[in-house]
């Protein structure tokens, strides 16, 4: 328990495993499929609040969250590679799939359909054929029955969103259908998006700025700190981000902010990096605060 002894962290907060002992290694946080990697999603980073409001808007309107949803809906989820935005659209994905359904047998029938990492360039013709094969596994699950559906689209490609409003206008009104869509297409900041018919949402993911980087360490460390060392953390300000110096978050972030995955990256680099260093020295609970600032990683 390297980590543990030099640090007081039970695994390393910023590339943690997942239930299956493997390490996330940057890949998005899929709470749609396990739930057990919800406690890693920082709900304090800038947008997160007013994202959340404005897809519990879209889609319960004035009906609680958890109740059924009011409105079929879609909800478009834009950010740069890395920024989040996948992780984001699987929590809307989970709380839409914890209600009950609006219409049919009372289960949502869930569908998904993945396209090349955001931006990366797609064929016209292979898009309109995944929504194309999509549409022909929906109209073979439901046939003409009414019905409720959760439509998972990742790394909507550019111009894409004709493809997503013929998708729900095809079973409009008959499946209650609610499309969480991920893409890097900034146009669609600049496109009129009630005009398409269906109700639309559009959250922006944006790069993580100095104070984003520090609640996400924050968030994340807390999750992962052995319970000795809680309380003297507590009370020393300058080691709230212990094993971090407090400098850090400026560092990481830079000047024009990075992408989530990349400050996650930064930080598991150099938490490596100085672990490493650190062989055979006092476990972290038997150290004075004066102590553990020496083992601060700038």
């Amino acid at each position: 328990m390297p980590l543990e002894i030099s640090f007081g962290l039970t695994a390393d907060p910023f590339d943690p495993p997942g239930s299956d002992g493997e390490r996330l290694n940057g890949r998005a946080l899929r709470i749609d499929q396990d739930g057990a990697l919800e406690r890693l999603f920082c709900p304090t980073l800038a947008g997160i609040a007013e994202g959340t409001a404005q897809v519990r808007q879209a889609i319960w309107g004035a009906n609680e969250a958890n109740g059924p949803p009011r409105r079929a809906a879609i909800c478009l989820v834009l950010g740069i590679m890395g920024s989040g935005k996948t992780t984001f659209a699987a929590k809307v994905v989970k709380q839409v799939m914890g209600c009950p359904a609006p219409r049919g047998d009372g289960d949502w029938s869930t569908h998904e359909v993945s396209f090349p990492r955001a931006g990366a360039p797609v064929d016209p013709l292979s898009m309109r054929q995944h929504f194309a094969a999509l549409q022909e596994i929906l109209t073979r699950a439901h046939g003409n029955a009414p019905a409720s559906a959760i439509v998972f689209v990742r790394n909507l490609p550019a111009g894409g969103i004709d493809e997503l409003v013929d998708l729900y206008n095809a079973f409009a009104p008959r499946i209650f259908m609610v499309i969480v869509a991920t893409t890097s297409d900034d146009s669609l900041k600049n496109k009129e998006l009630y005009a398409y018919g269906p109700r639309m949402v559009l959250v922006e993911r944006g790069r993580a700025d100095e104070a984003d980087v520090r609640r996400f360490m924050e968030w994340r460390l807390d999750k992962f700190r052995s319970e000795p060392i809680l309380q003297p953390l507590a009370i020393e300000p300058d080691l709230q981000l212990f094993p971090f110096d407090a400098s850090v978050p400026a560092t990481v972030a830079g000047s024009g902010g990075r992408s989530l995955r990349a400050v996650g990256h930064n930080l598991s680099l150099r938490l490596e990096t100085a672990e490493g260093e650190l062989g055979g020295i006092r476990h972290v609970c038997e150290c004075t605060a004066a102590e553990l600032r020496q083992r601060l990683i700038r």
